[in-house]
């Protein structure tokens, strides 16, 4: 299944264990992100999800995705560590000179 917002809720498609995510929403519609992966863990089964990422149109929300692999204890590519960590410090100035 290739999944958008008019798949993130409410279908229940037996059989259903890979969900591939060719836009990811942006920081507001996260949460979207999170339905449409669901779509793989209904009535107890486990799936797989797929996600094509862009290193500056998708940099907002790597910090929620960082939060939601390693809440559900999946491994967080190294690559995606190091913009989430870029994404940090840059925020750590910017509220700096903001005082």
């Amino acid at each position: 299944m290739v999944a958008s917002n008019v798949c993130a809720r409410g279908l229940n498609i037996a059989g259903l264990d890979h969900v591939i995510n060719y836009d990811m929403p942006d920081k507001k519609g996260f949460d979207e992100y999170v339905n449409r992966i669901g779509r793989t863990a209904r009535a107890g089964f486990t799936g797989v999800s797929t996600a094509f990422l862009d290193e500056e149109s998708d940099r907002e929300i790597i910090p929620n995705l960082v939060n939601i692999l390693q809440e559900a204890g999946k491994e967080v590519p190294e690559w995606i560590m190091n913009i989430n960590n870029q994404e940090e410090e840059m925020n750590e100035e910017v509220e700096d000179e903001q005082w």
